[in-house]
């Protein structure tokens, strides 16, 4: 049953039903769940994964999260080159995440209008923001709100730019997670003054971001940056310059994530599965290139001050049910959910 088919007697299969269904593992059975359903990932992808050894039975969950990592930093989060590539070359292994090297990536968003906008959060870790030369998260985002509130000082945009590429540099070329502005401008006001006092966290909410959790972090608050860019910025298909890489999201894509929720097959994007009380109307999400940031994209600098759930089984069925509804499919989810459809 894993990617959305029934193998019986399949060994992995049987590994992941035993998780899903392991209540112990709280959030955590939902990994296994959403490799069961997930119906995105493309025989290819199916196949690279097998071969990597991790279609098999695991001795737990960490056995096979270590596997699963190991197919990530061979296939997905490859290593940068510099300067950042500006086109896709989808049958450059060295250079092209698998999520890119495959017609699916092209299929609904690949001609979107070059002029959309775009919204990605960032959280900012430590790490990077000693490599890009500040001393502390504070020094570099009071240096990004001054930025904000003066978009004509020069030299604190260079700074903030020379920062941003430093940054970026210390990466790998996994996919970027995003959205649409379309689907989140309701939270900010013409300017800063007046956005709504809770955005940051609001914003975690509709894009699940279960990871920026204070709670789980120690911490009063997490500082995120609020990326803002038009789909033109995407590197293209080689030899297409129409064609930008916008991706449904699988459970191929990245780290083992509680809070992902896969799509059915046919809808053009992935959902986000929201984390706050009332869930609303499905927000879109899906995957693009790496990309290099500068100040110019930078629309705000905020705070997540707010828990996530402690349990995320109300947030799973509200979601499940509403992708049910969008795709016409009663049966969605039955067999891995059923519990709590």
């Amino acid at each position: 049953m894993c990617f959305g088919r029934v193998v019986a007697g399949d060994q992995f299969d049987e590994f992941l039903q035993s998780l899903a269904q392991e209540l112990s593992l709280g959030n955590r059975r939902f990994i296994a769940r959403n490799f069961l359903l997930d119906e995105g990932v493309c025989s290819e992808r199916e196949t690279t994964y097998e071969r990597a050894g991790v279609m098999r039975r695991h001795a737990d969950l960490n056995d096979w999260q270590e596997m699963h990592g190991k197919y990530l930093f061979s296939e997905v989060y490859l290593r940068r080159p510099h300067p950042m590539p500006t086109q896709i070359d989808r049958t450059d292994e060295n250079n092209c995440p698998e999520t890119f090297r495959h017609q699916i990536a092209f299929r609904d968003f690949g001609a979107v209008d070059i002029g959309l906008d775009i919204i990605r959060v960032q959280d900012i870790p430590l790490r990077l923001v000693r490599r890009a030369g500040f001393d502390s998260v504070d020094e570099l985002t009071d240096l990004a709100r001054n930025v904000l509130a003066d978009p004509f000082a020069t030299s604190l945009i260079q700074r903030l730019d020379s920062a941003l590429e430093l940054w970026t540099r210390s990466l790998d070329l996994r996919p970027m997670w995003a959205g649409f502005w379309e689907d989140l401008w309701d939270l900010f006001g013409p300017d800063t003054s007046r956005d709504s006092p809770e955005w940051a966290n609001e914003l975690r909410d509709r894009f699940g971001l279960y990871h920026l959790n204070p709670a789980m972090r120690s911490a009063v608050e997490i500082p995120i940056f609020v990326f803002r860019y038009p789909v033109r910025i995407l590197p293209y298909l080689r030899g297409e310059r129409d064609l930008r890489p916008i991706a449904i999201p699988t459970v191929l894509d990245g780290q083992f994530n509680e809070a992902f929720c896969p799509a059915p097959k046919d809808e053009p994007c992935g959902f986000t599965l929201y984390l706050g009380k009332q869930g609303g109307t499905l927000r879109r999400e899906f995957l693009h290139p790496s990309v290099q940031f500068q100040a110019q994209h930078l629309f705000r600098v905020g705070t997540v001050t707010s828990p996530v759930p402690a349990d995320l089984s109300d947030a799973r069925a509200q979601h499940l049910q509403r992708i049910c509804v969008e795709a016409s499919r009663g049966d969605y989810a039955n067999i891995t959910d059923g519990d709590l459809l």
